[in-house]
């Protein structure tokens, strides 16, 4: 299986020699689903089944592009990026400041981060700059160096890609200090920058730019960041709830506030987290007992990362098949899948932060990641924990029919607005 410039565990390359020969499978059928038409199929749920089981490596960055709406999205804002990109530069020789332009100093946070995405990528890999250990302890001062995009030349493109796009995005989900600069299509809410945008960022540009001249064709390059700016803004503006990303984290708040109180508290026995349940409701009838952080903390950077670093990174690509196809719902079923799995092994801790940092660890472990999306979307049918196998789950379940009714039964961040956020055990502190 493709690197795309990670290093790969023991463990990794032992399933990967598995998982190849599932992958070789499933690129037959999806030969024999496009052969009779040059377009990818509309949806339909023979269609949801087949991205369920993988989509293959070679038609992975279409199918992403295409069923997520970013090809519609951007065949509707033409020339939309084609202005973006190049609103720093003229806001730079206009004079402004961060003083009189707030964009600047997102764009120094941004500046930031840029090389402290993926540092262990190869493609990523900083050339002229120190470390990324060296600007994480320079952090809280003014920004370290002016990454113009001349002083980016000599640096990796995916390096300068990450930036220009981020910077784009900036300019597109923040007003202009200029109201006579304001853009066709503006974001629906207030972000600027956030982080985890750049790792969002960074993984589309790790798949779009597979098995292409993106290193060396200038062209491609622009098409391929274009065509990530615009997966970026469908993601931000119609995958998930509206504040994921903004100021006060709102929507981030709220998706939890549905995963502990409506998915664990109210629905936890539909869903076989149960026990996850009671014991959480135990911890918050103990007020005195502070010693477990809030669950929301782990959590919350799960559904802000979209699980890019949380889980393996195959593991994370088949998530991201599933996300781009049906939306936020995936990412509940993943989190609920998880829980659900380790459930008997998280009560087993005599000390609640025992247990609090198993979660924190249980991702890493899901190598295997056909057997486990293969349970995510069979929520119904009894798991028995057995050390953590995947492959023994993954045994019990086959031959059975997805329940793809149950999707119904995952309720929207948007039709839960009524919601109150919740405070204690879930509470996720604001930016």
């Amino acid at each position: 299986m493709e690197d795309y410039g990670f290093l790969k565990s023991e463990e990794q390359k032992s399933y990967d020699f598995h998982y190849l020969e599932i992958m070789k499978r499933r690129l037959k059928k999806w030969d024999k689903l496009l052969e009779k038409s040059e377009v990818l199929p509309p949806k339909s749920e023979k269609l949801k089944r087949y991205i369920r089981k993988g989509i293959p490596p070679s038609l992975r960055k279409e199918c992403w592009f295409h069923y997520s709406g970013a090809e519609r999205f951007m065949e509707e804002n033409d020339g939309l990026f084609d202005i973006l990109q190049f609103r720093e530069l003229q806001d730079i020789q206009a004079g402004y400041s961060r003083n009189d332009n707030k964009i600047f100093q997102h764009i120094e946070v941004l500046d930031r981060d840029v090389f402290r995405t993926f540092p262990d990528n190869s493609k990523f890999k900083r050339r002229n700059f120190p470390d990324s250990e060296e600007i994480s302890s320079n952090s809280s001062t003014a920004t370290l160096v002016n990454f113009d995009k001349f002083e980016l030349e000599g640096e990796s493109y995916y390096i300068q890609s990450l930036r220009k796009i981020l910077v784009c995005f900036a300019y597109y989900s923040w007003p202009h200090p200029n109201p006579n600069r304001q853009l066709p299509k503006s974001c629906t809410y207030q972000i600027g920058y956030c982080q985890s945008l750049n790792f969002i960022v960074g993984l589309l540009l790790l798949i779009y730019s597979d098995n292409t001249i993106y290193e060396t064709d200038e062209n491609c390059r622009y098409e391929i960041e274009k065509r990530v700016f615009f997966t970026l803004v469908v993601i931000i503006e119609e995958l998930l709830p509206k504040e994921v990303y903004g100021v006060n984290l709102e929507g981030t708040q709220l998706t939890q506030d549905v995963l502990w109180k409506w998915l664990f508290n109210i629905r936890g026995s539909r869903f076989g987290v149960e026990k996850t349940a009671q014991w959480i409701r135990s911890l918050e009838n103990r007020k005195s007992d502070s010693s477990m952080p809030p669950l929301d903390l782990i959590t919350g950077h799960w559904f802000m990362t979209l699980y890019i670093g949380v889980l393996p990174f195959e593991t994370t690509l088949r998530v991201w098949d599933c996300f781009l196809y049906q939306g936020e719902k995936v990412l509940m079923r993943v989190a609920i899948t998880i829980f659900k799995l380790y459930q008997e092994q998280i009560l087993s801790f005599p000390e609640p932060i025992q247990s609090w940092k198993f979660v924190k660890e249980i991702p890493k472990k899901l190598h295997d990641c056909h057997s486990f999306m293969n349970i995510v979307f069979k929520p119904r049918y009894p798991i028995k924990p057995t050390e953590g196998s995947l492959e023994n789950f993954g045994s019990q379940i086959n031959g059975r029919e997805s329940f793809d009714s149950q999707d119904e039964n995952l309720p929207m961040i948007s039709n839960t607005k009524n919601l109150s956020i919740r405070r204690g055990v879930g509470n996720i502190p604001n930016k």
